[in-house]
């Protein structure tokens, strides 16, 4: 039951011009998702020149995975807090808000004279950044019902989807051009523009007047910040840090719900999980970003230990996986609108499974046309599944809390993402060093000719490509059978396909 001190967060009636302007902002809101999406991977090929110029010593190098990975826990964190504010005041202000928070962090990232300086900044650019994403999908609920709205999900997503396409290379071109400093510099303008366009749109939605549950606020960000960290672990972490990091983690969101549970008026209504499209929702995405992150990482590996191919090869082997999740996002819109979010859903998992299963038999040598073939199915498969799941959470949350659900269906899938990585990988690693471990080294006795010793290098190095193989064709098969898990909770959203109030 809906506690008395939570109302509906409803729109006021609406004039023409009204609706026009509330639908501008929204484009205005797609524009700075986009923006602040592309600093999600604008890093990636800038981070050789990063590592130089702040002086990461070699025997370090590992930890400029934190750039990345800074970001992606500030990403984390923020949602719940970003969800719950664009529920209870105005969105405009909270758009505004956060892209001063963007902004100021680019400045002090463009500034940063050390790693770990860039990498706090760049957990506070997440932190605006990633504040846009349950704004805009909260704004398009209220302004979109019925199937235009699923459609209207799916388009944001696509947006946000083709911002991290197109990081790596905006990054490439700036840091060629001039400097990888300017990356964050350019941001500044670009945020300026849009907080000033957003500050002449009127916002016609009636803010629900609540106090801001800071209590569960400070919880929920400790406790997503310390399971994170645990998961995400730096190299130099022993064991037993990261079990006291997901220990204390566990705790602390133990502890959250707790005090959620006693609050009048909540950072997230437990009782959203009640629901079974909301929590079946949930569920099939945190199984999808699993799913999603292992040929993420995995591809330029396999392209550069397996197929021998420079950086450039290994991502322009990835973006034929990555080009199809918008457009897969586009069309899953449409279709959700059609024929229903759960057909969609699984669908788009087994079709993202299969492309993936057949990836797991390219061996050593595969033709380009396989592996576009199967790339492009699993691109599409990945991006089908979003815009019904998001459709799917949002309507769960209720309509006084469409900005939690958007919130959460993105941390589900985050929480997806950095618990296979940090649980397949190692295993992955392990196994192809124990077959490397049986192969015979290249040495020989001395008694062989030249063309034996090089037969035996060749040997050896054909072996340790096999094993590697191997290794990434175990990965793609888990990360199948991931995406097919996903299919349960996709099925389950057919016994429920009406929305109730929480």
């Amino acid at each position: 039951m809906k506690s008395p001190h939570q109302p509906d967060r409803r729109s006021a009636p609406a004039e023409p011009g009204d609706q026009k302007q509330s639908r501008a902002f929204l484009y205005v809101l797609t524009v700075g998702i986009f923006i602040t999406a592309l600093d999600q991977t604008v890093v990636v090929t800038a981070i050789p020149s990063m590592v130089f110029d702040l002086d990461v010593e070699f025997r370090n190098i590992d930890r400029a995975a934190w750039i990345v990975n800074g970001f992606l826990i500030g990403y984390a964190v923020a949602l719940p807090l970003a969800g719950r504010l664009a529920d209870i005041y105005s969105r405009r202000l909270v758009f505004m808000g956060a892209l001063g928070l963007f902004a100021a962090a680019s400045l002090a990232a463009a500034l940063a004279e050390n790693l770990w300086f860039l990498v706090g900044a760049r957990f506070l650019q997440a932190a605006g950044g990633g504040a846009l994403i349950p704004v805009a999908l909260a704004q398009a609920s209220g302004d979109y019902r019925g199937r235009t709205r699923i459609v209207v999900f799916g388009l944001i997503i696509a947006v946000a989807e083709m911002g991290g396409v197109l990081g790596p290379f905006w990054g490439a071109a700036i840091t060629q051009f001039a400097g990888w400093r300017w990356i964050f510099y350019i941001n500044l303008p670009l945020a300026a523009l849009l907080a000033l366009t957003a500050f002449f749109f009127r916002d016609r939605s009636t803010p629900v007047r609540l106090p801001l549950d800071w209590r569960g606020a400070i919880l929920a960000m400790l406790g997503l910040t310390l399971l994170t960290v645990g998961i995400a672990r730096d190299e130099i972490m022993s064991g037993l840090t990261v079990a006291i990091l997901i220990i204390t983690a566990l705790a602390v969101l133990a502890a959250f719900v707790i005090a959620e549970k006693r609050t009048a008026a909540p950072l997230v209504n437990l009782n959203m999980f009640r629901r079974h499209e909301f929590s079946a929702g949930n569920l099939a995405s945190l199984l999808v970003g699993a799913g999603l992150i292992v040929p993420m990482v995995n591809i330029p590996l396999y392209a550069a230990t397996v197929l021998e191919r420079d950086a450039l090869g290994g991502g322009l082997l990835l973006i034929q996986m990555t080009m199809a999740i918008p457009v897969g996002a586009i069309v899953g819109g449409f279709a959700a609108s059609r024929i229903g979010n759960a057909t969609v859903v699984y669908t788009g998992a087994a079709l993202a499974g299969l492309g993936l299963l057949l990836a797991s038999q390219w061996g050593i040598s595969p033709g380009n046309t396989v592996m576009t073939r199967d790339l492009l199915i699993a691109g599409a498969g990945f991006g089908l599944v979003i815009a019904p799941l998001t459709g799917v959470v949002v309507a769960g949350a209720g309509r006084d809390s469409p900005g939690v659900g958007a919130a959460m269906v993105s941390v589900s899938r985050l929480l997806g993402m950095m618990i296979a990585l940090a649980s397949l990988t190692p295993w992955a690693l392990q196994r192809f060093n124990e077959v490397a471990s049986t192969l015979p080294l290249p040495l020989g006795t001395g008694t062989e000719s030249a063309a034996e010793l090089d037969a035996l290098g060749f040997q050896y190095q054909l072996g340790i490509k096999l094993a590697a193989g191997s290794m990434f064709a175990d990965l793609f098969v888990l990360s199948a059978i991931l995406c097919w898990v996903a299919i349960v909770p996709g099925l389950w959203l057919l016994r429920y396909p009406t929305v109730r109030p929480v």
